[in-house]
């Protein structure tokens, strides 16, 4: 259940109701609860969701994001050797998809520190 974000969700339902194109930034502290007010948001229905976390390895991060691509349906790709050609793979499901409106959403964490300072 969401408390006191009526504004953020009225905002957000706006957004998914809109016949054109937007793009919207939702930005604050951590621990907050803003991935939390997206996917919990009425109307939401993602053509492709991803969570990555900042400071990882780049081959890691790049696997994390591969998994989240046939998860949602691209088959058969090559891996990608950097962020642009992950992209380029994005791109390749979005034009792919049947639905009318896509929903995008990506969304990075900052990696927790373990107990050992690593």
């Amino acid at each position: 259940m969401l408390i006191g974000r009526a504004n953020e969700q009225h905002i957000l339902k706006d957004t998914y109701e809109a016949l054109e194109s937007k793009f919207i930034a939702v930005y604050g502290r951590r621990r907050f609860g803003r991935t939390f007010l997206i996917r919990e948001s009425p109307g939401s229905c993602f053509t492709f969701r991803h969570t990555g976390y900042f400071g990882g390895k780049m081959a890691d991060e790049l696997f994390e994001f591969c998994t989240s691509l046939r998860e949602y349906g691209s088959k058969d790709f090559a891996k990608p050797k950097n962020w642009l050609e992950a992209f380029e793979l994005l791109k390749e499901l979005i034009r792919c998809s049947g639905e009318k409106k896509k929903e995008i959403f990506l969304d990075g964490h900052a990696r927790e520190r373990s107990p050992h300072g690593a």
